[in-house]
């Protein structure tokens, strides 16, 4: 048990704070804010892990992209929850509200804990053990430039504290989205985590946010109930050398950059979603994972005033990570 319980951890700081990495990169006055990359939703963990591109009835989206939420969302609270492990939780929770006929607000949090770890110094004693957290508040503004045009703003707040160490960031996104009801096609453009670490773990000054470019398309067929998602991230020039290793073909590389997604959506009151993240795929087979890592899936439910969703990603066959979401309408608010 021990080692199992050793070895996921691991996996989960690899794919989330890369501690190791992460102070190394500073010392090259460089950072890592990769926990802002985790799904933030249950509709973007099923379609591969990110979406800019998904219309959907949940607030939470503006953790995704500024320009995916508005004023149908308004008096809105989403919740989501993953437990990574026994002692690993990741959370985020999401509110919103209309303002004026074309605006709408909306404030979110981030939460990723650790748990406690055990540490060492470079003789292998044990120096006792000691907790790794990061947390992101987040205000956002959306407005309707036309009736198939939204644009979004968002600002970040971060802090992060591994044992004595603390970082604090402050990084903003910015997103557009065009959406066609009648044919159900969904265009997103988004620019992700622009701004600054003040205080890195080591005090070696200010460092810009590693930001990100990210391209989504999503298609309803014609004449069946499914939909595509293709969602393309990573697309600066420096993010995208640096998350492709070399020895990969061609084909590989660009797959590295492409999450695929693939809805069905029979009815208003419920969707089911498959996901395929390539990267994950490649990754996973270095450290020995199935044939399922990187694949994804998720259900949701929709009621009146309530909503209720399930996704699960694998990553290897020892670790499953499963989201639970729920939103709820204020029907208070909407009245006042």
């Amino acid at each position: 048990m021990g080692s199992i319980r050793n070895r996921i951890k691991f996996i989960i700081v690899l794919l989330t704070v890369s501690l190791v990495q992460g102070l190394n990169a500073q010392s090259e006055g460089k950072t890592n804010l990769d926990f802002l990359s985790l799904p933030a939703t249950t509709k973007g963990l099923a379609l591969g892990g990110l979406t800019t591109t998904a219309i959907a009835n949940d607030i939470a989206l503006s953790l995704e992209s500024p320009a995916l939420f508005g004023k149908e969302q308004n008096g809105q609270l989403s919740f989501s929850y993953v437990n990574l492990m026994k002692d690993n939780h990741f959370a985020t929770v999401a509110y919103g509200r209309q303002v004026g006929e074309r605006g709408a607000w909306s404030v979110g949090i981030r939460s990723l804990s650790y748990g406690s770890l055990s540490g060492r110094d470079i003789y292998g004693r044990q120096t006792g053990d000691f907790s790794v957290q990061d947390f992101m508040l987040q205000g956002a503004y959306s407005y309707e430039l036309t009736d198939y045009l939204r644009a979004g703003l968002s600002i970040k707040g971060v802090y992060s504290a591994m044992a004595e160490y603390k970082r604090y960031a402050l990084a903003s996104d910015i997103g557009l989205n065009y959406f066609t009801e009648d044919n159900e096609r969904s265009i997103g453009l988004s620019v992700h985590n622009l701004g600054a670490v003040f205080t890195p773990y080591l005090d070696r000054g200010t460092y810009a946010t590693p930001w990100d470019i990210r391209l989504g398309f999503s298609q309803k067929l014609s004449h069946a109930p499914f939909m595509i998602h293709l969602t393309a991230y990573h697309l600066r020039p420096k993010l995208a050398q640096e998350f492709t290793p070399e020895k990969l073909s061609l084909g590989a590389k660009f797959l590295r950059h492409l999450l695929i997604g693939v809805e069905y959506v029979p009815n208003k009151n419920f969707w089911l979603a498959v996901g395929i993240n390539p990267r994950l795929m490649q990754d996973f087979k270095e450290l020995r994972g199935t044939k399922l890592s990187g694949l994804s899936c998720g259900v949701g439910f929709n009621q009146a005033n309530y909503r209720v969703a399930l996704a699960v990603r694998a990553y290897d066959s020892s670790f499953w990570a499963l989201m639970a979401t729920f939103s709820t309408d204020f029907g208070l608010f909407n009245r006042m």
